[in-house]
């Protein structure tokens, strides 16, 4: 486990963590490279698919985060290589998932996923890219969430959502908020 004295990893790292692991879950479902329309149960039995198995390509970058570092300096650079991997691939499934053709009834739903995780990773990118010290690193883990990383979480949850209401709604047996790393009240969990 990264050592960070004597606390377990901060709170923020899990949020952090938990929101990745959703990004690379929800991105990942719905691509297939494909131009051809999916039906709606195409739809979600994809997102599940892909998300677990991007869920598992996060699980095997989060190892990286259990080297104990000698040094301030390797602390950041173990955190900043992580962190560019995590949102470097989902950037890619970002890209992925623009350029399939979604049912006419998710359309909307996944036009609102593609728009507010863009948004989430660009507000993560803020925080988290230009870091120059293991000190920076650990002031913005333990600072409380900025206002503007709350509401583009909250966006995300939104987004989720409505994909969830229409899952459950045509009877798919598809947990897409699990895939959102949130609680019902949109407070990110430890997933």
């Amino acid at each position: 486990m990264l050592y960070w004295g004597s606390m377990t990893r901060p709170p923020l790292a899990l949020s952090l963590a938990a929101a990745l692991l959703l990004a690379l879950g929800t991105i990942a479902a719905a691509c297939g490279g494909s131009n051809q329309e999916l039906t709606l149960e195409e739809y979600f039995l994809r997102f599940e698919e892909l998300g677990d198995r991007t869920g598992e390509q996060l699980e095997a970058l989060l190892a990286k985060l259990d080297e104990e570092p000698e040094t301030e300096e390797e602390r950041l650079a173990i955190f900043q290589d992580w962190f560019a991997a995590s949102l470097q691939l989902q950037r890619d499934f970002l890209d992925d998932l623009d350029d399939i053709n979604p049912p006419l009834e998710v359309e909307d739903a996944h036009r609102q996923l593609l728009d507010t995780r863009g948004a989430l990773m660009d507000t993560f990118a803020d925080l988290f890219g230009d870091l120059e010290s293991a000190s920076e690193l650990m002031a913005v883990f333990f600072a409380a969430p900025d206002g503007e990383l709350v509401a583009a979480r909250e966006r995300n949850y939104e987004a989720c959502s409505r994909l969830q209401e229409i899952a459950d709604a045509n009877g798919f047996d598809v947990s897409v908020r699990d895939y959102c790393g949130q609680d019902e009240a949109g407070d990110i969990t430890g997933q």
